[in-house]
Order: structure tokens, then C-alpha cells, then sequence
């Protein structure tokens, strides 16, 4: 089964990311850490497709960005253990450089 988020942001104060425009085209290789709310949007069975037989498409109804640094650490820490809970991996995987730690 996948599970993809489809392309497009929440509309007016749902998207805690619009006021970070400037921020995200002057700086875009920075990390910005956020939180968010997603439902499932539609679900598509594909039977005759056995590696993959069900697309769950989500939509994305808030996001919020994470400021100050004692909360940017208790998500991340958050986020690190639910990582490492569910793959048994301690690196996320865009720090880890290929590798299986």
C-alpha cells in the first residue's frame, strides 16, 4: 500500500507556512520544522497491481511551522523516537547519506 499527500497547501490560516515565503526563497536549503493535520482523501484499489494494490491520497488540512528552539527540540525528539519506533533506525533517513543505521 502507499500513502502520498496531494501537492497543494490548506487556504487562509490553515497554511502556517505562507508568512515563511520570503524566508523559504532567500534561504531554501534550510530545515523548517512543522507540524500538521492530514485525512485521508481518497483511497484507489488497484488489483491488477500486486506491489502496490492501494494508494491512500491524503490531504493536508493544517500546517503549522515549529519556532523557538525548546520546541523545534521536543518534535524533533518526537519525531526521532516515532522514526526510530517504527523502522528501528536512529537516523532520519536524509541525515543517514545512503547508509542502514
Amino acid at each position: 500500500m502507499s500513502v502520498t499527500i496531494r501537492a497543494r497547501l490548506p487556504k487562509s490560516d490553515q497554511n502556517g507556512l505562507a508568512h515563511l515565503e520570503g524566508t523559504l526563497a532567500a534561504n531554501p536549503d534550510d530545515l523548517i520544522v512543522v507540524v500538521g493535520l492530514v485525512r485521508a482523501d481518497t483511497i484507489e484499489d488497484r488489483p491488477h497491481d500486486d506491489d502496490d494494490p492501494r494508494v491512500v491520497k491524503t490531504v493536508l488540512l493544517h500546517v503549522e511551522a515549529v519556532s523557538g528552539d525548546a520546541d523545534i527540540a521536543r518534535v524533533d525528539k518526537l519525531l526521532r523516537a516515532r522514526y526510530a519506533e517504527r523502522t528501528g533506525k536512529q537516523a532520519l533517513p536524509f541525515e543517514t547519506n545512503g547508509d542502514e543505521s
